[in-house]
């Protein structure tokens, strides 16, 4: 064999071996969540998962990359932060996210018919823009079945307070008198509209603090992350209860930014119809059963 056959033959298998390497790559899709610790869904705060167990939500992402060979990038940022880099499309999702009309021109949710980017891009241009009566004719339909899970925000006090929530309205609060909530909530808003004087803190725990010092009159968040904080400080946090009556339910979806979805529609389709679907199996049963035993015991 002569020299230039050799180098022939070593630039073939080069480039084959490129196009394979190229061919079998996996999709890697960067979702974002923040630090706090919902359990069951995320079972530890902090910047990172516990290895062993992650939550009920990251074991379902990890049951959609088996079905659809895909990889999600996993990061953990201040709530704040991780919706403006979804606005900006510096991340290319965000869990877990409620609905709200003023995020959905930039946060895109599961639908009853297909994210079409010729019309997307076409209303964009168009006078309707920005009225939100409109969307639901380019996007379709929420697709509540593709949901990850639903949370409730509850209220939460002191022992002895008077405050209180009784399904419609809160009782016994005076315009003097602070509720504490996460920047960032999707909540807020109704609160702020309801008269309520809002003190607003980056971290739940900051919260909790506040209300052990009287700073504040009482809590309004999701029932997972507070009650997780407090069966994790029983001594500290003995003193709060939960008011019983849930102020409002919210259906949470993992959502995909504009720039995303522009490129990659077809897989945010596949990624919502196979949490839908994995979460009518037997495996994913076996999960929640999981967590629900180390509740128990923790």
């Amino acid at each position: 064999m002569n020299k230039m056959s050799l180098i022939k033959k070593v630039l073939t298998y080069l480039f084959c071996s490129l196009l394979t390497s190229v061919t079998y790559a996996q999709t890697v899709i960067t979702i974002a969540t923040d630090e706090t610790s919902g359990r069951p869904w995320i079972w530890e705060a902090g910047k990172i998962f516990n290895e062993n167990n992650p939550g009920v939500e990251l074991e379902l992402y990890k049951l959609v990359e088996k079905k659809l060979d895909i990889k999600f990038k996993f990061l953990r940022l201040p709530w704040v932060r991780a919706k403006l880099y979804l606005q900006s499309g510096k991340i290319d999702g965000m869990f877990p996210t409620s609905f709200k009309t003023e995020r959905e021109y930039w946060a895109f949710y599961p639908r009853n018919k297909p994210f079409d980017n010729i019309a997307w891009s076409n209303f964009k241009k168009s006078p309707e823009f920005k009225m939100d009566n409109n969307l639901v004719k380019v996007l379709g339909e929420l697709s509540h079945s593709k949901k990850t899970r639903n949370i409730g925000y509850y209220l939460y006090k002191l022992k002895g307070s008077k405050i209180d929530w009784d399904g419609h309205k809160f009782l016994n609060v005076s315009k003097f008198d602070e509720i504490g909530v996460t920047t960032g909530y999707s909540i807020n808003s109704k609160l702020a509209d309801m008269g309520l004087k809002l003190s607003k803190t980056i971290n739940p725990m900051q919260s909790l603090q506040m209300l052990m010092l009287g700073r504040i009159t009482g809590i309004v968040n999701m029932e997972t992350i507070i009650d997780t904080n407090i069966s994790l400080h029983k001594e500290q946090f003995s003193k709060i209860i939960k008011s019983p009556i849930i102020i409002q339910e919210n259906s949470y979806y993992l959502a995909f930014s504009e720039s995303f979805m522009m490129r990659n529609s077809n897989t945010a389709e596949k990624i919502w119809q196979g949490i839908e679907d994995i979460k009518k199996t037997a495996e994913f049963s076996i999960i929640l059963q999981k967590y629900s035993t180390l509740t128990e015991s923790n």
